[in-house]
């Protein structure tokens, strides 16, 4: 499975790409690719970062679903972690 986020470099600059069209919410899936793609743009050598995305909107924000029995603590560090 491809990853919704993902880091790729042009000599210098680093580019993030949302790609979870069209509206790249942020549920589980992308919270994990985002940690993922960042830790490895923290670890290149990059001297700039650029956060693009795929589709017609850049982000639609939280996909609510994902906070279904989940407390107010646990919903915090879930996006905390990331």
């Amino acid at each position: 499975m491809m990853a919704v986020v993902s880091f790729s470099r042009d000599g210098n600059v680093g580019v993030l790409t949302l790609n979870n069209p069209p509206l790249n919410l942020w549920d589980r899936e992308l919270l994990a690719d985002w940690k993922a793609a960042v830790d490895a743009a923290y670890q290149s050598s990059i001297r700039a970062l650029v956060v693009r995305a795929e589709g017609p909107y850049f982000s639609g924000g939280a996909d609510v679903k994902i906070f279904r029995g989940v407390s107010t603590k646990a919903a915090r560090e879930m996006y905390r972690a990331a």
